[in-house]
Order: C-alpha cells, then structure tokens, then sequence
C-alpha cells in the first residue's frame, strides 16, 4: 500500500476501535465517473457506515473505516484507479467549472489546475515527491473571475481570471495571483495581490512560488506566515521571473 495514502488520513476512535477517516483524491478538477462512483459506493458498504461526504476541496470523505481494512480499502480504489494518496495537497488544486462550462468565468480555470499539477511535478523531479513532501500545506485554489467560486482568496497561494488589454488593442485572459490567504479559528485572512500573470506563465509562477518556500521556509513555518516574513514584494519578482517552459499553443 503506498504510503501517501495514509498521509493525512489520520486514525481515530469510535466505540474503542481503531479507525480512520480518508481522504478520496478524485484528481485536480474533482471529476468522477458513474462507474467511479458505484465502486465507491461499494467501498462505503463493505468497509464504511455506508455514507460518504463531498468536500469543497473537491475530494470525497469516506468515514468510519477500520484500521486493519485499510489495504483492502486502497486495493479497491486502486483497482478504480482512485488510490492516489494527495487528496488536500500541493497536487491538489481547487478549482471553478471555469470558461468551460460557465458563462461569467474568463478563464479555464479546470486547465490551469491540471497545468499547475503537471508543472510542479515536472519542476520538482521524482514524480513532484520531494516538492510534495517539503510543501505539502501549500493549497493552490482557483477561480474564473472575481465571484471566488474557486475560493482563491483564502487560499495559500489564489488565482482569479481576468481579461485584460493587450498593447494590440485586443484581450487576453491573465491570472491575479494571491499569496497568504487562510481560513480557521483566529487566523482568517484574505491573500496578499503579487500581480497580474499571463495566463501561460501562472502555472510556472506557482512552482517557482512553491520552490522558494519549499527551500527557504523555517521550521513549522505556514506559508502565510512565510510570506509576512518574505514579503509579497520579493515574492512578485520571484513570480514575475518564472516563465512557462511549454511551447506557446
């Protein structure tokens, strides 16, 4: 059983046994099949109290499993190709339906979180895991436009889609991104503005953001906190530099 799987996925009790409560990662995007979803409905039957809950996040919660179920529980969303251990990670965006399926959003907000999971992961090495494990609180949540149906204003690092003029005359989508958001008791805050991004470089702006953390963060320091020690000027450059590595479309 591969071991992210149990991250974040922590034991506890009820009625003195031993149990957990896990995280199902259903991919950047949140999507799932019917057939996905009959599978985990099974899951829930067999090792579960027959519930499961949706997540904002965009994720499932499957409740009340018991600890020595666990491999049998990761061998069946294996076999549904669900089994993936970042449900709540760096790999893990939230993300808006976006342009693709929504008439007020500016940008393909569901795009760009696949393409923040494929740039880190190609930034990082080793699959993202290294950059994973050393930045694992880091959330990355997305929005189309302004309503923060992406939630980009809390998030550790936010994107939210704009249109904006071009020396042509014309209109290209661009991404602002936000730094330093959080919810929580006693730490709610909203993200600090870094600037205006290019749709095209936004992805490589988050890995370059998620790799000065990754190496300059101190001990049990949130990225919040990083960033009122940095300060989102230096972060705007360090932004600012990252250029996407992808052939322009």
């Amino acid at each position: 059983m591969a071991a992210c799987f149990l991250d974040g996925n922590n034991p506890c009790q009820k009625d003195d046994r031993c149990v957990s409560e896990l995280w199902i990662f259903l991919k950047p995007r949140g999507d799932v099949t019917a057939s996905q979803f009959e599978a985990i409905a099974g899951i829930a039957e067999t090792h579960g109290n027959g519930t499961v809950r949706t997540a904002q996040d965009q994720n499932i919660l499957l409740r009340w499993v018991k600890s020595e179920e666990l491999p049998a529980v990761h061998r069946a969303l294996d076999a549904i190709g669900l089994a993936a251990g970042e449900a709540g990670r760096l790999l893990d965006p939230t993300s808006c339906p976006g342009a693709e399926s929504c008439k007020i959003a500016v940008t393909g907000s569901r795009e760009l979180a696949l393409a923040v999971q494929s740039t880190l992961t190609a930034a990082a090495g080793n699959g993202g895991k290294d950059l994973v494990e050393a930045a694992s609180d880091l959330r990355v949540k997305i929005s189309g436009c302004p309503n923060s149906c992406g939630q980009h204003h809390v998030g550790d690092i936010g994107l939210t889609g704009v249109l904006a003029k071009t020396g042509d005359g014309g209109e290209r989508p661009f991404y602002s991104i936000l730094v330093g958001g959080a919810v929580g008791e006693g730490k709610a805050r909203i993200g600090k503005r870094l600037g205006r991004f290019a749709e095209e470089d936004t992805a490589a702006a988050i890995a370059a953001l998620a790799r000065v953390y990754e190496r300059e963060r101190q001990a049990g320091e949130s990225f919040p906190a990083f960033v009122d020690r940095v300060g989102e000027k230096r972060l705007a450059a360090i932004a600012a530099e990252a250029k996407a590595t992808a052939p322009p479309a």
